[in-house]
């Protein structure tokens, strides 16, 4: 019996991989970074449109304030939909690839 027959079930490092692997790790920041990016955006959005319907509620009938409110709202719709849209060509382009974009998992070219 070898040291490398030896695993963990709980932890899943795939063989040849290590947790200080710098092919591993960047794979792993690199896919955090994506979905970071994309929950920050999400959120970005319903902050945006809280604050644009909250203005619109509280506008009076003031229509500069009005009209404010408006742009923000259509702008955080604007953002929600670039949002999709690169959550969408992520997903495609996954597909073309082979590997998941948004779950990397690189191989570890040190051998």
């Amino acid at each position: 019996m070898h040291l490398s027959d030896i695993s963990n079930p709980v932890i899943s490092n795939s063989i040849g991989t290590s947790s200080t692997d710098p092919a591993v790790a960047a794979s792993r920041l690199l896919s955090a970074l994506i979905n970071f990016g994309l929950v920050a955006g999400t959120l970005a959005f319903v902050f945006m449109l809280l604050i644009g319907g909250y203005q619109w509620i509280t506008s009076g009938g003031d229509k500069d304030a009005l009209q404010k409110a408006k742009n923000r709202i259509s702008h955080a719709l604007i953002g929600l939909i670039v949002m999709l849209s690169l959550y969408a060509f992520l997903s495609l382009l996954s597909g073309f690839l082979g590997f998941n974009l948004l779950k990397l998992n690189l191989p570890s070219p040190i051998t």
